[in-house]
């Protein structure tokens, strides 16, 4: 009985990871995100699919609370941190 459980506890994470990831989701080959440097103004994104270039997705000089609301789709009241580490601005390539 102890062998099972042992088997179980190990194999149901694994289960949850595989059965996490969403189907044919967007990836990424590779991803440049390096900070942004201080005298920058500024901010923006383009590319991606559905523009002109749809080969790489650009931004900079975003804010790191930018990001996390555009990568889950959080409307601002939703989403509004005051902690400065979602001040830091970032440059990302992908």
């Amino acid at each position: 009985m102890r062998p099972l459980i042992l088997l179980l506890s190990c194999l149901a994470p694994a289960w949850v990871c595989a059965y996490g990831q969403a189907a044919g989701a967007p990836s990424f080959e590779v991803a440049s995100i390096k900070p942004a440097s201080s005298s920058a103004t500024g901010v923006g994104c383009g590319g991606g699919p559905g523009t002109a270039d749809p080969g790489i997705w650009t931004c900079s000089n975003v804010p790191l609370a930018f990001l996390i609301s555009n990568a889950y789709g959080f409307q601002p009241p939703q989403f509004a941190p005051i902690d400065r580490c979602c001040q830091a601005r970032f440059d990302i390539a992908a």
